[in-house]
């Protein structure tokens, strides 16, 4: 756990140098640049993670008065419009300097519950599934998708939670603040939002829900026409209730039911035409029926650790299949070539 507590100016000094002036032989920066840092600084707060991110911010500038006075300005007038804390101005603006697709990388993570741990090769995938990845030039998608979060991760939006044995980021997490901040965001861009049961709840024109709550009354009388994403947290979830949700959603690419207690898959998913990835990881689903055949987008199937003992035949159909993730009970159930790859992970 990490407690944020102020820092003092010596210190606030020194984190902030580490960050803007990285790159620089001299690491206090310009002399021109210094009065206008320490003003960066005292909007900061003491925030350590807000003066992290405006430092990293600053770094991909010019190290120049004229480009900095820009940002500055940007506070200001961001602050003049927003009752918000200048420390959480500072997060906001972090966040809105983000390339496109490297933004909904980040607000994708922020849908997951607070203080949950991302899996790094999990994430990944859904990135991908979902095309907030695009190819570049001698790089896989698991390359580009891998490089996203390490920026995120260089510009303190996401911090590691554990490294494997060669120092390669496993988990990570969003910050509780930085996580309301994006949170904010997601919703001002209708691009998710997280149902927690509580309250008045509407999904109008929201593409992502984040379900972290087994009461479903509210959400299931919303219009889900447009979305796009599903991802439940909540292991008593009632599937029956779901089945609404899930034949108005034909636009839906993800549905994520991991550690849900559900047992079998209504028919309403198979109707998912659209639907790229289908996580059953830690459910109680013991079969798939031959209709998985019907799923001719689908791209990720995530069954690890679930109780599914038996893949349909019509599994075989499923010609964009780039995932199929399965227990080693599985192993030799496939024949030789029925898809082209076949995971057993052992250390997801």
């Amino acid at each position: 756990e990490i407690h944020l507590k102020p820092l003092q100016p010596h210190h606030s000094w020194l984190l902030f140098c580490k960050g803007a002036f990285e790159d620089a032989d001299d690491k206090e920066g310009p002399l021109e640049l210094q009065k206008l840092a320490w003003k960066f600084i005292a909007k900061c707060q003491g925030l350590p993670i807000a003066i992290a991110c405006i430092g990293r911010l600053l770094s991909l500038k010019p190290p120049t008065s004229a480009e900095w006075e820009d940002v500055y300005r940007g506070l200001d007038s961001q602050l003049t419009k927003d009752v918000i804390p200048d420390a959480h101005m500072i997060l906001k603006v972090s966040l809105e300097d983000l390339p496109y697709d490297l933004k909904n990388c980040f607000l994708h993570c922020a849908l997951f519950p607070e203080d949950y741990s991302i899996k790094r090769r999990t994430v990944m995938r859904h990135w991908i599934a979902v095309v907030f990845i695009k190819e570049k030039v001698n790089q896989a998608l698991e390359e580009v998708a891998e490089g996203y979060l390490t920026e995120l991760v260089s510009r303190s939006l996401l911090q590691v939670v554990k490294r494997n044995h060669t120092g390669r980021l496993k988990c990570c997490q969003v910050h509780d603040i930085i996580r309301l901040v994006a949170l904010n965001k997601a919703g001002e861009e209708c691009f998710g939002k997280v149902y927690d049961g509580s309250g008045a709840f509407s999904i109008e024109h929201t593409r992502r829900i984040s379900i972290q709550s087994g009461n479903l009354q509210r959400l299931i009388e919303s219009d889900a026409t447009h979305v796009r994403a599903i991802h439940v947290f909540n292991r008593y979830l009632n599937i029956d209730l779901l089945r609404p949700i899930l034949e108005s959603s034909n636009l839906l690419l993800t549905l994520d039911l991991q550690g849900t207690r559900i047992k079998m898959l209504p028919t309403e998913v198979f109707n998912l035409f659209n639907l790229r990835y289908l996580g059953l990881r830690y459910t109680n689903i013991e079969s798939l029926p031959e209709d998985i055949g019907k799923l001719q987008n689908l791209e990720v199937l995530d069954a690890v650790n679930s109780a599914v003992s038996y893949l349909p035949n019509n599994i075989a159909k499923l010609q964009r299949l780039r995932y199929l993730f399965a227990s080693y009970a599985l192993v030799g159930i496939l024949k030789d070539g029925a898809i082209g790859t076949f995971f057993v992970p052992k250390h997801e």
